[in-house]
Formats: C-alpha cells, structure tokens, sequence
C-alpha cells in the first residue's frame, strides 16, 4: 500500500512577514489618528496663528451668542472677553458673575449703563468697591444726576462726577460739595472766570491759591490792578502789579524803584519803604 503523505507545517518565514505587516499597518493606522485628533477642525481651524485662532473662536462665540462656545476658547483674557461681551449683548448680569474681579466690575458697569439703572452697580459691593463707584459714577454721569455722585465713597471718583456734570453748569454750589481739596479750588476758580465773578474767589479756603490763581488771574484777565489789591500775600501781590503794569519793582528779592510805587500809589506797606517815600 502506498504510505500517506505526511502533513507539513507551513514555512515559519510566510508567517512572520504576516505578522510584520500587520504590525505595520496598525501603526500606520496609528499614526493617523494621531494625526487626525492633533489637526484642529470645526470654526477657525484654517487660521494657523494661536492667537488670531482663539480671538476667532471668541467671535464666534459672541456671534452665536454661546457661552458654552467661549468655553473652547483657552486665552484667559480673550475668554472673558467673550463672556462678557455676550452678557452686555444679552443683558444678562448674572453672566457677569462668571469673570474675575476687573472683568465682572466692566461687565455690571456697561449693562448698568445699557439699562440707565444705577441699582444694578450695587451687587459689585461685595466684588469691588472700587467698581461699585466706577459704576456708580459713570451712570450718574450717562443721568446726568448730581445727587447720585454725592453716594460715590472714592473722593477721587466723586469729585471726577461732579466736576463731569459741572462743565456744562458752572455752579459754585457744586464745587464747594467736591472732597479733595485741590480739585475744589480749581473748580471754583473756573467758575469764578466763567461768570466773570471776582467775590467767587472768597469761596477758596487756600489762601495762597486763591491770591495766585484766583484773584491774580483775574488782574491779569481784565489788566487791572484793582485785583491786585485783593491779595493778601505781599509777595504775590508785588508779582501781580508787575504783571498788570508791565513794571519792576522787586531785584535780587528787594524791594527798587521807589518812585514808581510812590507814583503808582501801589498797596504796599510803609515800613517796607524808605522814609522819603513813605505817606
């Protein structure tokens, strides 16, 4: 009988090189996945810049009006700027809760300004107090409310108020409620010019500012010298009569020309002149 012819394993090489290109395939697969997941798609992915991506992703956001969408957004500043512009746009202030202490303060303050409804700025009490009166003021101004920006705590900020709301006024009353000092004499001055009003100048506390800046201003608008007379500081006062009259009456810190202040009939005291020239 014929023998049976024996079963032979496959050669070992066919198997290996199945084996290697599977391998190989799979990592080629891998490879573009990998790819694919790292390639950015969806809105704004043809824009290769990092940054002018997410200020893209940003205004797609706000177009859409999605907050969920500016949350695809990485840069921090330019998040909050997302939300923030969709909180204004959507008149949303519980949005404005969502950003940070500078960010939620510009947030309130611009819908509080949208709505004219100076309320809105007190939740910012227990954010900022400072943007409590940011808000506070700028309302009061877009109003145009003096008593509002008498609420205002910040001096800085609630002399800025009632100066804003002044320009167009010109009211003495409203300088004397100003807190800095500086800011309220100045303001006073300017009003006293405005209405061409000398006796306003009595209403600054600073007597040096008021004789420099007040009553000498007023000499040298109007060339008078009449004006001069009203300054209490001699030193000032020889300085306005020199500006007015066009006159040198003062070298090396004394005291010359005697005779022009005799002549003149200049206020200055007699001990300070020479017997000769003296009343």
């Amino acid at each position: 009988m014929p023998k049976k012819k024996e079963n032979k394993a496959p050669p070992k090489k066919t198997k290996n090189v199945a084996t290697i290109l599977g391998g190989i395939i799979f990592a080629l697969l891998a490879v573009i996945i990998i790819i694919y997941i790292a390639t950015p798609s969806g809105p704004c992915s043809d824009v290769n810049n990092k940054y002018d991506r997410q200020s893209c992703l940003a205004d797609v956001a706000i177009g859409n009006q999605s907050v969920v969408l500016c949350n695809d957004v990485s840069d921090t500043d330019l998040k909050e700027y997302c939300i923030s512009e969709i909180a204004v746009a959507t008149d949303a202030p519980q949005l404005c809760g969502l950003l940070t202490n500078q960010s939620h303060g510009s947030c309130i303050t611009d819908i509080a300004l949208d709505r004219k409804d100076i309320s809105l700025c007190q939740p910012l009490l227990i954010v900022n107090e400072r943007w409590l009166d940011v808000c506070q003021m700028q309302v009061s101004i877009e109003l145009n409310e003096t008593d509002s920006c008498e609420d205002i705590g910040f001096a800085d900020l609630r002399d800025s108020c009632l100066q804003t709301l002044n320009e167009p006024r010109q009211d003495p009353e409203l300088c004397k409620k100003m807190v800095i000092s500086a800011t309220r004499h100045r303001c006073i001055r300017d009003v006293a010019l405005f209405h061409d009003d000398v006796s306003l100048c009595r209403s600054i506390q600073d007597p040096l500012y008021r004789d420099s800046q007040c009553f000498k201003k007023f000499a040298q608008k109007e060339s008078n010298r009449d004006f001069c007379e009203m300054i209490s500081s001699l030193q000032i006062r020889i300085n306005c009569y020199e500006k007015v009259l066009d006159i040198n009456i003062v070298k090396n810190g004394n005291l010359v020309n005697f005779s022009i202040i005799k002549e003149l009939d200049l206020k200055i005291d007699d001990e300070l002149l020479p017997e000769e020239f003296r009343d």
